[in-house]
Protein backbone atom coordinates (compact mmCIF):
# COMPACT_ATOMS: atom_id res chain seq x y z
CA UNK A 1 0.00 0.00 0.00
CA UNK A 2 1.22 3.35 -0.76
CA UNK A 3 0.14 4.44 2.86
CA UNK A 4 3.09 2.11 3.97
CA UNK A 5 6.03 3.82 2.48
CA UNK A 6 5.04 7.25 4.34
CA UNK A 7 6.03 8.33 7.33
CA UNK A 8 2.74 8.35 10.21
CA UNK A 9 2.23 11.76 11.39
CA UNK A 10 2.42 11.59 15.16
CA UNK A 11 -0.54 13.87 16.70
CA UNK A 12 -0.11 15.19 20.49
CA UNK A 13 -3.92 14.64 22.25
CA UNK A 14 -3.70 18.49 22.02
CA UNK A 15 -3.08 18.33 18.10
CA UNK A 16 -5.83 16.55 17.69
CA UNK A 17 -8.31 18.73 20.17
CA UNK A 18 -7.51 21.74 18.17
CA UNK A 19 -7.82 19.92 14.36
CA UNK A 20 -11.25 18.49 15.67
CA UNK A 21 -12.05 22.61 17.07
CA UNK A 22 -11.07 24.01 13.59
CA UNK A 23 -13.38 21.18 11.68
CA UNK A 24 -16.06 21.91 13.49
CA UNK A 25 -14.92 25.89 12.77
CA UNK A 26 -16.08 24.85 8.95
CA UNK A 27 -19.91 24.42 7.85
CA UNK A 28 -19.12 20.41 7.10
CA UNK A 29 -20.04 19.00 10.61
CA UNK A 30 -23.01 20.88 10.45
CA UNK A 31 -24.03 19.68 7.12
CA UNK A 32 -23.70 16.00 8.38
CA UNK A 33 -25.44 16.88 11.47
CA UNK A 34 -28.36 17.72 9.25
CA UNK A 35 -28.32 15.13 6.99
CA UNK A 36 -28.72 12.94 9.58
CA UNK A 37 -31.39 13.84 10.71
CA UNK A 38 -33.41 14.73 7.51
CA UNK A 39 -32.54 10.43 7.23
CA UNK A 40 -33.68 9.56 9.91
CA UNK A 41 -37.26 11.07 9.01
CA UNK A 42 -36.81 9.65 6.02
CA UNK A 43 -35.60 12.25 3.86
CA UNK A 44 -33.91 11.57 0.72
CA UNK A 45 -30.82 13.70 0.88
CA UNK A 46 -27.74 15.20 -2.07
CA UNK A 47 -24.93 16.60 -0.43
CA UNK A 48 -22.70 19.18 -2.13
CA UNK A 49 -24.79 19.15 -5.12
CA UNK A 50 -23.06 21.32 -8.07
CA UNK A 51 -24.90 23.15 -10.28
CA UNK A 52 -24.45 26.19 -13.69
CA UNK A 53 -24.99 29.90 -11.95
CA UNK A 54 -26.78 30.63 -15.59
CA UNK A 55 -26.57 34.67 -13.67
CA UNK A 56 -22.91 34.46 -13.30
CA UNK A 57 -21.87 31.72 -15.62
CA UNK A 58 -20.23 30.34 -12.45
CA UNK A 59 -20.51 26.95 -11.32
CA UNK A 60 -21.46 26.77 -7.87
CA UNK A 61 -22.61 24.26 -4.79
CA UNK A 62 -25.78 24.02 -2.66
CA UNK A 63 -25.39 22.82 0.56
CA UNK A 64 -28.46 20.13 0.72
CA UNK A 65 -31.16 19.15 -1.40
CA UNK A 66 -33.86 16.98 0.39
CA UNK A 67 -36.57 15.24 -0.81
CA UNK A 68 -39.37 13.14 -0.10
CA UNK A 69 -41.59 11.08 -2.75
CA UNK A 70 -44.77 9.19 -2.70
CA UNK A 71 -46.81 7.79 -5.59
CA UNK A 72 -51.09 8.32 -5.94
CA UNK A 73 -51.55 6.24 -9.43
CA UNK A 74 -49.25 6.80 -12.08
CA UNK A 75 -47.94 9.98 -10.71
CA UNK A 76 -44.95 10.79 -7.71
CA UNK A 77 -46.15 13.56 -5.76
CA UNK A 78 -42.04 15.18 -4.64
CA UNK A 79 -41.45 18.13 -1.91
CA UNK A 80 -38.13 19.10 -2.23
CA UNK A 81 -36.52 21.45 0.32
CA UNK A 82 -33.17 23.48 -1.45
CA UNK A 83 -30.80 24.01 1.38
CA UNK A 84 -28.28 26.26 2.78
CA UNK A 85 -26.25 25.91 6.00
CA UNK A 86 -23.66 28.84 7.49
CA UNK A 87 -22.63 28.62 11.21
CA UNK A 88 -20.99 31.67 13.12
CA UNK A 89 -19.69 31.88 16.56
CA UNK A 90 -18.91 35.42 16.64
CA UNK A 91 -21.70 36.98 14.71
CA UNK A 92 -25.41 36.91 15.28
CA UNK A 93 -28.34 37.75 11.86
CA UNK A 94 -30.78 40.50 12.07
CA UNK A 95 -33.98 40.80 10.51
CA UNK A 96 -35.26 44.44 10.26
CA UNK A 97 -39.10 43.81 9.75
CA UNK A 98 -42.21 45.72 9.88
CA UNK A 99 -45.76 44.48 9.19
CA UNK A 100 -46.83 43.36 6.00
CA UNK A 101 -49.55 44.70 3.93
CA UNK A 102 -51.98 42.11 2.61
CA UNK A 103 -53.41 44.34 -0.03
CA UNK A 104 -50.29 45.49 -2.24
CA UNK A 105 -50.50 44.45 -5.01
CA UNK A 106 -47.06 44.51 -5.97
CA UNK A 107 -46.25 41.51 -3.66
CA UNK A 108 -46.84 38.08 -3.90
CA UNK A 109 -46.48 37.33 0.25
CA UNK A 110 -47.78 33.03 -0.88
CA UNK A 111 -45.42 32.16 -3.68
CA UNK A 112 -45.87 28.20 -3.98
CA UNK A 113 -42.65 27.29 -6.85
CA UNK A 114 -44.41 23.42 -8.08
CA UNK A 115 -43.35 21.69 -11.66
CA UNK A 116 -45.65 19.03 -13.39
CA UNK A 117 -45.41 17.35 -16.26
CA UNK A 118 -49.08 16.01 -15.96
CA UNK A 119 -51.20 17.63 -18.34
CA UNK A 120 -54.63 17.82 -15.78
CA UNK A 121 -51.99 18.63 -12.93
CA UNK A 122 -50.57 21.69 -15.11
CA UNK A 123 -54.51 22.70 -16.49
CA UNK A 124 -55.44 22.61 -12.51
CA UNK A 125 -52.61 24.88 -11.12
CA UNK A 126 -53.38 27.30 -14.39
CA UNK A 127 -57.23 27.53 -13.38
CA UNK A 128 -57.31 27.55 -9.92
CA UNK A 129 -55.75 29.91 -7.27
CA UNK A 130 -53.55 27.38 -5.29
CA UNK A 131 -52.06 30.47 -3.30
CA UNK A 132 -55.61 31.20 -1.90
CA UNK A 133 -56.26 27.20 -1.09
CA UNK A 134 -53.57 26.89 1.15
CA UNK A 135 -53.41 29.77 2.67
CA UNK A 136 -57.33 28.81 3.90
CA UNK A 137 -55.61 25.86 5.00
CA UNK A 138 -53.38 27.56 7.39
CA UNK A 139 -56.31 28.37 9.74
CA UNK A 140 -56.73 24.50 10.41
CA UNK A 141 -53.26 23.59 9.77
CA UNK A 142 -50.32 24.57 12.02
CA UNK A 143 -47.70 23.36 10.11
CA UNK A 144 -49.29 25.13 6.73
CA UNK A 145 -48.95 28.16 8.55
CA UNK A 146 -45.52 27.54 9.55
CA UNK A 147 -44.07 27.08 6.56
CA UNK A 148 -46.78 29.66 4.61
CA UNK A 149 -48.02 31.84 6.87
CA UNK A 150 -46.70 35.73 7.00
CA UNK A 151 -47.22 38.16 9.75
CA UNK A 152 -44.18 40.20 9.34
CA UNK A 153 -42.44 41.21 6.20
CA UNK A 154 -38.32 41.13 6.55
CA UNK A 155 -36.98 44.44 4.63
CA UNK A 156 -33.42 43.86 5.80
CA UNK A 157 -30.95 41.87 7.31
CA UNK A 158 -27.45 42.49 9.18
CA UNK A 159 -24.88 40.27 10.29
CA UNK A 160 -23.72 42.06 13.83
CA UNK A 161 -20.67 41.53 16.11
CA UNK A 162 -21.96 39.54 19.08
CA UNK A 163 -19.68 41.46 21.99
CA UNK A 164 -19.91 45.12 20.11
CA UNK A 165 -23.18 44.55 17.95
CA UNK A 166 -21.33 46.45 15.72
CA UNK A 167 -22.97 45.94 11.53
CA UNK A 168 -20.53 43.33 9.89
CA UNK A 169 -21.87 43.46 6.37
CA UNK A 170 -24.85 40.92 5.31
CA UNK A 171 -22.30 38.76 2.87
CA UNK A 172 -23.08 35.35 4.41
CA UNK A 173 -27.04 35.81 4.77
CA UNK A 174 -27.28 37.02 1.18
CA UNK A 175 -25.38 34.08 0.10
CA UNK A 176 -27.51 32.11 1.57
CA UNK A 177 -30.52 33.54 -0.38
CA UNK A 178 -29.40 33.85 -3.57
CA UNK A 179 -27.76 30.68 -3.96
CA UNK A 180 -30.71 28.45 -3.24
CA UNK A 181 -33.01 30.44 -5.43
CA UNK A 182 -30.86 29.98 -8.10
CA UNK A 183 -30.48 26.38 -7.00
CA UNK A 184 -33.89 25.88 -6.89
CA UNK A 185 -34.59 27.67 -10.52
CA UNK A 186 -31.63 25.20 -11.35
CA UNK A 187 -33.36 21.90 -10.62
CA UNK A 188 -36.37 23.05 -12.12
CA UNK A 189 -36.26 24.13 -15.26
CA UNK A 190 -33.74 20.75 -15.71
CA UNK A 191 -36.75 18.83 -14.82
CA UNK A 192 -38.17 18.83 -18.33
CA UNK A 193 -35.02 17.10 -19.70
CA UNK A 194 -34.77 14.67 -17.18
CA UNK A 195 -37.91 13.49 -15.84
CA UNK A 196 -40.15 11.71 -18.30
CA UNK A 197 -42.48 9.56 -15.90
CA UNK A 198 -45.50 11.74 -14.78
CA UNK A 199 -44.77 13.82 -11.80
CA UNK A 200 -45.18 16.90 -9.21
CA UNK A 201 -42.40 18.67 -7.48
CA UNK A 202 -42.66 20.95 -5.18
CA UNK A 203 -39.86 23.36 -4.03
CA UNK A 204 -38.90 25.21 -0.69
CA UNK A 205 -36.12 26.99 0.39
CA UNK A 206 -34.62 26.80 3.67
CA UNK A 207 -31.62 28.67 5.43
CA UNK A 208 -30.12 26.63 8.14
CA UNK A 209 -27.80 28.91 10.49
CA UNK A 210 -26.12 27.27 13.62
CA UNK A 211 -26.12 30.69 15.50
CA UNK A 212 -27.99 33.43 17.29
CA UNK A 213 -30.91 35.33 14.92
CA UNK A 214 -32.71 38.59 16.18
CA UNK A 215 -35.89 40.25 14.82
CA UNK A 216 -35.88 44.32 14.95
CA UNK A 217 -38.97 44.97 14.31
CA UNK A 218 -39.69 48.62 13.82
CA UNK A 219 -43.82 49.59 14.63
CA UNK A 220 -45.44 53.44 14.71
CA UNK A 221 -41.10 54.38 14.79
CA UNK A 222 -40.31 52.31 17.90
CA UNK A 223 -38.09 49.47 17.44
CA UNK A 224 -38.58 46.23 19.37
CA UNK A 225 -35.73 43.87 19.74
CA UNK A 226 -36.52 40.10 20.22
CA UNK A 227 -34.86 36.81 19.86
CA UNK A 228 -36.11 34.15 16.81
CA UNK A 229 -35.51 31.03 15.86
CA UNK A 230 -36.92 31.14 12.81
CA UNK A 231 -38.59 33.93 10.41
CA UNK A 232 -39.15 34.10 6.58
CA UNK A 233 -37.78 36.37 3.97
CA UNK A 234 -39.64 37.15 0.94
CA UNK A 235 -38.81 39.09 -2.09
CA UNK A 236 -38.60 39.30 -5.50
CA UNK A 237 -35.69 38.18 -7.45
CA UNK A 238 -34.46 37.98 -11.03
CA UNK A 239 -33.20 34.64 -11.72
CA UNK A 240 -32.05 34.02 -15.84
CA UNK A 241 -33.76 37.12 -16.39
CA UNK A 242 -36.98 35.93 -15.50
CA UNK A 243 -38.42 37.54 -12.08
CA UNK A 244 -40.42 35.87 -9.78
CA UNK A 245 -41.47 35.82 -6.11
CA UNK A 246 -39.33 33.87 -3.62
CA UNK A 247 -39.61 32.83 0.26
CA UNK A 248 -36.75 31.67 2.31
CA UNK A 249 -37.47 30.10 5.60
CA UNK A 250 -34.35 30.87 8.11
CA UNK A 251 -34.22 28.53 10.82
CA UNK A 252 -31.73 27.69 14.08
CA UNK A 253 -30.26 24.52 13.77
CA UNK A 254 -30.77 23.80 17.77
CA UNK A 255 -34.83 23.81 16.77
CA UNK A 256 -34.41 22.05 13.52
CA UNK A 257 -35.24 18.46 15.15
CA UNK A 258 -38.86 19.90 16.05
CA UNK A 259 -39.15 22.10 13.05
CA UNK A 260 -38.42 18.61 11.04
CA UNK A 261 -41.74 17.00 12.37
CA UNK A 262 -43.94 20.16 10.54
CA UNK A 263 -41.94 19.06 7.48
CA UNK A 264 -42.96 15.66 7.33
CA UNK A 265 -46.69 16.99 8.11
CA UNK A 266 -46.06 19.34 5.03
CA UNK A 267 -45.35 16.58 2.53
CA UNK A 268 -48.02 14.56 3.78
CA UNK A 269 -50.28 17.57 3.38
CA UNK A 270 -48.77 18.36 -0.59
CA UNK A 271 -49.18 14.55 -1.73
CA UNK A 272 -52.99 14.99 -0.31
CA UNK A 273 -53.62 18.34 -1.78
CA UNK A 274 -52.19 17.78 -5.58
CA UNK A 275 -53.48 14.76 -6.19
CA UNK A 276 -56.90 15.81 -5.25
CA UNK A 277 -56.67 17.90 -7.93
CA UNK A 278 -56.68 15.03 -10.03
CA UNK A 279 -60.16 13.63 -8.33
CA UNK A 280 -61.54 17.25 -8.87
CA UNK A 281 -60.38 17.67 -12.57
CA UNK A 282 -62.85 14.86 -13.41
CA UNK A 283 -65.36 15.70 -11.00
CA UNK A 284 -65.90 19.39 -11.86
CA UNK A 285 -65.14 18.52 -16.01
CA UNK A 286 -68.37 19.96 -16.82
CA UNK A 287 -67.80 22.80 -14.32
CA UNK A 288 -64.73 24.41 -16.26
CA UNK A 289 -65.22 27.84 -18.00
CA UNK A 290 -65.72 27.62 -21.60
CA UNK A 291 -65.45 23.83 -21.65
CA UNK A 292 -61.67 23.85 -21.02
CA UNK A 293 -61.98 20.88 -18.72
CA UNK A 294 -62.98 19.14 -22.10
CA UNK A 295 -60.63 20.78 -24.45
CA UNK A 296 -58.16 19.57 -22.49
CA UNK A 297 -58.19 15.87 -23.91
CA UNK A 298 -60.35 16.70 -27.37
CA UNK A 299 -57.59 15.15 -29.54
CA UNK A 300 -56.98 12.23 -27.18
CA UNK A 301 -60.85 11.95 -27.11
CA UNK A 302 -61.03 12.46 -31.47
CA UNK A 303 -58.13 9.68 -31.96
CA UNK A 304 -60.38 7.27 -29.93
CA UNK A 305 -63.48 7.93 -31.46
CA UNK A 306 -63.32 9.71 -34.73
CA UNK A 307 -62.17 6.99 -36.97
CA UNK A 308 -64.81 4.85 -35.59
CA UNK A 309 -67.42 7.29 -36.05
CA UNK A 310 -66.15 7.88 -39.74
CA UNK A 311 -66.84 4.13 -40.62
CA UNK A 312 -70.24 3.88 -39.38
CA UNK A 313 -71.11 7.29 -41.33
CA UNK A 314 -69.96 5.19 -44.25
CA UNK A 315 -72.05 2.36 -44.09
CA UNK A 316 -74.81 4.64 -44.70
CA UNK A 317 -72.99 5.86 -47.32
CA UNK A 318 -72.08 9.04 -45.60
CA UNK A 319 -68.51 8.86 -46.76
CA UNK A 320 -66.96 12.82 -45.77
CA UNK A 321 -64.58 12.54 -42.92
CA UNK A 322 -66.20 15.13 -39.92
CA UNK A 323 -63.97 16.17 -37.07
CA UNK A 324 -64.60 16.88 -33.57
CA UNK A 325 -64.70 20.44 -33.11
CA UNK A 326 -65.10 20.87 -29.71
CA UNK A 327 -67.00 19.30 -26.38
CA UNK A 328 -69.66 21.37 -24.73
CA UNK A 329 -71.33 21.15 -21.82
CA UNK A 330 -75.09 22.84 -21.65
CA UNK A 331 -75.97 23.23 -17.92
CA UNK A 332 -79.88 24.33 -18.56
CA UNK A 333 -80.19 20.84 -20.33
CA UNK A 334 -77.40 18.71 -18.81
CA UNK A 335 -76.36 17.64 -21.74
CA UNK A 336 -72.55 17.27 -23.37
CA UNK A 337 -73.05 18.29 -27.06
CA UNK A 338 -70.18 16.71 -29.39
CA UNK A 339 -69.32 19.13 -32.55
CA UNK A 340 -68.86 17.71 -35.71
CA UNK A 341 -67.81 19.30 -38.67
CA UNK A 342 -65.69 19.87 -41.93
CA UNK A 343 -64.72 22.41 -44.52
CA UNK A 344 -65.31 20.10 -47.28
CA UNK A 345 -68.94 19.35 -46.36
CA UNK A 346 -72.00 21.53 -45.92
CA UNK A 347 -73.77 22.05 -42.92
CA UNK A 348 -77.00 20.52 -44.15
CA UNK A 349 -74.98 17.39 -44.69
CA UNK A 350 -73.36 17.37 -41.61
CA UNK A 351 -76.73 17.63 -39.62
CA UNK A 352 -77.72 14.35 -41.33
CA UNK A 353 -74.51 12.68 -40.74
CA UNK A 354 -75.08 13.68 -36.83
CA UNK A 355 -78.60 12.34 -36.99
CA UNK A 356 -77.85 8.98 -38.33
CA UNK A 357 -75.25 8.80 -35.48
CA UNK A 358 -77.44 9.96 -32.74
CA UNK A 359 -79.47 7.23 -33.62
CA UNK A 360 -76.79 4.07 -33.53
CA UNK A 361 -76.54 2.23 -31.10
CA UNK A 362 -72.39 1.02 -31.51
CA UNK A 363 -71.50 4.62 -32.52
CA UNK A 364 -72.95 5.87 -28.92
CA UNK A 365 -71.51 2.57 -27.28
CA UNK A 366 -67.77 3.13 -27.95
CA UNK A 367 -68.78 7.00 -27.65
CA UNK A 368 -69.64 6.70 -24.52
CA UNK A 369 -67.21 4.45 -23.44
CA UNK A 370 -64.37 6.69 -24.55
CA UNK A 371 -65.91 9.75 -22.78
CA UNK A 372 -65.83 7.70 -19.18
CA UNK A 373 -62.44 6.14 -20.09
CA UNK A 374 -61.00 9.98 -20.70
CA UNK A 375 -63.15 12.13 -18.80
CA UNK A 376 -64.81 9.94 -16.20
CA UNK A 377 -67.87 11.38 -18.10
CA UNK A 378 -71.00 9.07 -17.53
CA UNK A 379 -73.56 11.72 -18.51
CA UNK A 380 -75.93 12.22 -21.51
CA UNK A 381 -74.51 13.49 -24.45
CA UNK A 382 -75.91 13.93 -28.45
CA UNK A 383 -73.37 14.79 -31.42
CA UNK A 384 -73.78 18.15 -33.14
CA UNK A 385 -73.71 19.95 -36.34
CA UNK A 386 -71.91 23.48 -36.02
CA UNK A 387 -73.69 25.94 -37.74
CA UNK A 388 -70.83 28.34 -39.59
CA UNK A 389 -72.75 31.50 -41.16
CA UNK A 390 -69.61 32.43 -42.84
Amino acid sequence: MANDTLDQIAFSDTDIEIIKKQIYKTGFVLENKICKLLEENQWSVINNRYYLDDVENKDREIDIIAYKASPVGDILYYTTFVISCKKSNDKLWAFLTKDVKESDPNTNLYPINNWTNNKILTFMLETIDIEERILNSCEDNEFLDFVYGMDKQVFAFQQLNKKSFAPQNDKDIYNSITTTIRALEYEKNSLDKRIKSEALYNFNVLSIFDGEMIEVYFDDNEEKITQVDEIKYLNRHIVNKKESFYRVHFMQYKNLESYITKLNDLHTFHVEFYSGLINEYYEKVTDFEYDKGFALFREEFEMEVVWGLHQHLQSYNYNEFLDITSIRYNKNEEMLYIYLSSLDTTFEYEEQAVDVLNADEEAIKFTKRALKEIYKYTGEFKFSAVYLPF
